[in-house]
């Protein structure tokens, strides 16, 4: 049950980053000023238009969040980056997906 709701973490995390205004727009506001950088804004936009990119970000944030500063292994960041990515990028594919459960109800119900 943790690691389901470490995963959800990393999903909220980078939904958060890419997707969501936030409260008081704070979220939106920070995308646009990193995006408005010299030289750097390109580089911001495409992470945040890479949804496994981002994930890994939000992977290796979520582990720093979890576990107690003393317990760090750089072995573990890089497993939580990639599964952060992987989740991510699961995640974008399945909210961009209509959802053809709904479709295929509502057309067996007319024919």
């Amino acid at each position: 049950m943790e690691i389901l709701v470490l995963l959800l973490c990393i999903v909220g995390i980078w939904f958060f980053m890419s997707q969501a205004d936030g409260p008081f727009n704070l979220s939106l506001k920070v995308r646009n000023s990193l995006f408005q950088l010299p030289y750097l804004g390109v580089h911001f936009y495409r992470l945040f238009l890479c949804p496994f990119c981002l994930g890994m970000h939000a992977g290796w944030i979520t582990y720093l969040i979890y576990m107690p500063t003393n317990m760090w292994l750089v072995n573990e960041v890089v497993i939580w980056s990639f599964a952060g990515g992987t989740v991510s990028l699961l995640a974008s594919h399945y909210l961009s997906q209509p959802s053809t459960i709904v479709t295929t109800t509502i057309e067996d119900k007319e024919k």
